[in-house]
């Protein structure tokens, strides 16, 4: 387990071309919320990895976000 994050080698992945099929963005869009730390992300070389965990994680505290009117 990896302590910073709490990620685990069972821990699955998406792709960013899957986040950017579900929340309707374009590629580059997702890329640039990756580099931006906006949506939680591991870097592998040039890949990025975004934990399945962390990102439905996200996706909860976004809808609650907007739900509450901040966003």
């Amino acid at each position: 387990m990896d302590q910073q994050s709490g990620l685990t080698l069972q821990d699955r992945f998406i792709s960013p071309k899957a986040v950017a099929h579900q929340l309707g963005l374009s590629m580059a869009t997702v890329y640039r919320l990756l580099e931006e730390g906006e949506i939680p992300c591991i870097r592998a070389g040039r890949s990025y990895r975004i934990p399945a965990r962390l990102y439905e994680e996200w996706l909860s505290k976004r809808q609650q976000a907007k739900d509450d009117g901040g966003l």
